[in-house]
């Protein structure tokens, strides 16, 4: 497998767009986040760490990256956290509990 992509939804600060808003695509050297229009690119070395996160409702994946602009972290919200867990494995990512 090249890559991955799943819907889902995002919060960027106090900015939060639900579920079928955002898009998350994997591939080995990358992650790309977009949403309304928006795109975030974190490259594999540029990113600090990958982690579940369990919100009130739902649970996310957390995007802490080394540059400035995102170094507050982005969560990408899943109804499939297993699978996307298992797909960013299989590129050779890391997801911390």
């Amino acid at each position: 497998m090249t890559h991955f992509s799943q819907t889902g939804g995002l919060r960027d600060g106090l900015f939060n767009a639900t579920w079928s808003f955002a898009s998350l695509t994997a591939s080995r050297d990358r992650l790309e986040i977009r949403c309304l229009g928006g795109r975030t690119v974190f490259p594999r070395d540029g990113i600090v760490r990958l982690s579940k996160h369990r919100g009130l409702f739902s649970v996310g994946l957390r995007i802490v990256g080394k540059s400035t602009r995102d170094t507050k972290a982005l969560i990408f919200w899943t109804w499939d956290f297993e699978r996307l867990r298992n797909e960013l494995a299989a590129l050779g990512y890391e997801v911390a509990d």
